[in-house]
């Protein structure tokens, strides 16, 4: 039976108790960390080791991710089972350090077949900290890579970093990698998958070789370079990196640049917060000043005397606390005397 997850394939035969893992394709599902294919094949290959005594990893593959890488690597290299490992047309990048995982006379490439190793790459954005973290984070994953494959041959560690982890791509064929330590022997059979002119490609176009679709860099690296080499990116010091990418100061904004935009920016919420606060201050007083001349008018439209609707004013008590404004309460009998004043009786 077989089961198939993404870049790798597993058959098994419990009646023999061997089984075969297949890495064909680009090891990984993300470029930058750990996926969840990398948790499944160690898992899938804990189970392998349960009903099987040796177990075969035939590799064809143009690398892809360190961190999955390794963690597969170290499933393979930590086995208690008898582990073989063949090159089956190209092991490349990590795909050459997957290769080496198995003790050294186990170890089974090819006759055709091709050995590629090469620095770890990444991708990085953001300020001077950001880059030289990333930097950081290469110079240890290089120096696992490199213990990985020492540890496993026997051979001197500095030689090897010096050797063939100094930023450019080595080709080895399986003869010339035996020759170097890498394995003990070469196969002398012959395989139908090494690409044509392999030694001749960018390690970008390599990969798409294997997964047309695969993308090694962020999409603003392709759009800032498309034409440049990528492998030159791993030298991450910043001149180097203006002069490869042609990052001029008149192309690309400076720190202070950014930072007086995002100070800008800021100034210019804050002026909209103000003038935000100001307009809704000014429609609350002009809506109160509407309201007022709405009253205003509502009473010159009341009948003459007719009590004010807005208008309450406080009355004067005299000092007998009489109301100055109240009518004489016998005022019809003071009309009344009038008239007799004025029409005296017979």
């Amino acid at each position: 039976m077989s089961k198939q997850i993404n870049y790798y394939d597993i058959i098994q035969n419990k009646a023999t108790k061997v089984a075969e893992v297949l890495i064909y394709g680009v090891i990984g599902e993300s470029w930058w960390e750990e996926s969840i294919t990398a948790r499944q094949f160690v898992a899938d290959f804990r189970n392998l080791e349960k009903d099987h005594d040796q177990i075969n990893v035939r590799i064809n593959s143009p690398g892809g991710s360190v961190f999955d890488g390794l963690a597969i690597f170290n499933a393979i290299s930590n086995s208690s089972k008898e582990i073989h490992t063949y090159n089956d047309g190209l092991c490349a990048s990590m795909a050459s350090v997957l290769l080496l995982a198995a003790d050294k006379d186990k170890v089974h490439p090819a006759k055709n077949s091709l050995l590629m190793l090469h620095s770890p790459l990444t991708g990085a954005w953001g300020n001077r900290k950001e880059i030289e973290n990333a930097l950081n984070v290469l110079d240890k994953v290089q120096k696992a890579l490199v213990t990985s494959i020492c540890d496993k041959t026997g051979m001197d560690e500095t030689e090897v970093e010096n050797t063939y982890f100094d930023y450019t791509d080595h080709w080895l064929t399986a003869d010339e990698a035996r020759e170097a330590g890498f394995y003990d022997q070469v196969e002398e059979d012959e395989v139908e998958n090494v690409p044509q002119n392999a030694a001749a490609m960018k390690f970008t176009d390599l990969v798409k070789q294997f997964e047309p679709a695969a993308t090694i860099f962020p999409d603003w690296i392709n759009r800032v370079a498309p034409k440049q080499n990528h492998s030159n990116f791993i030298d991450m010091d910043i001149k180097k990196l203006r002069d490869v990418y042609n990052l001029t100061e008149e192309k690309y904004p400076t720190e202070d640049d950014v930072l007086n935009f995002v100070k800008d920016q800021k100034q210019k919420l804050e002026d909209s917060e103000a003038a935000k606060t100001k307009a809704e201050t000014d429609l609350e007083t002009a809506n109160q000043t509407i309201a007022d001349k709405d009253a205003e008018i509502a009473d010159l439209k009341k009948e003459p005397g007719a009590k004010s609707a807005t208008v309450n004013k406080p009355t004067d008590k005299n000092k007998t606390g009489e109301d100055e404004d109240k009518p004489a309460e016998d005022f019809g009998g003071a009309f009344a005397a009038c008239m007799e004043v004025l029409n005296p009786k017979k």
